[in-house]
């Protein structure tokens, strides 16, 4: 990619650009055939769930989200 990047970045568009569409219909594919075989993981997207989990924590729920992304390179 870089040998070809002092062509222009429209030369690498053309080259990567069908790559990127294979590579996102790849995961489109996979994505759907394990949906497919787990349907249930769809319940993520259930706004009940974040409902009952700032009722369940009040104010101290917007911190916990706060912190959720903060921390992860520490460990």
């Amino acid at each position: 990619m870089f040998a070809i990047q002092r062509f222009g970045t429209h030369r690498v568009g053309v080259l990567f650009g069908p790559i990127v569409i294979v590579w996102f219909f790849a995961i489109a594919a996979l994505g759907l055939l394990w949906i497919g075989r787990a349907p249930q993981v769809l319940g993520a997207f259930d706004p009940r769930h974040a409902v009952t989990f700032f009722q369940s924590n009040g104010f101290m729920g917007f911190s916990v989200l706060g912190a959720v992304g903060a921390g992860g390179d520490r460990w």
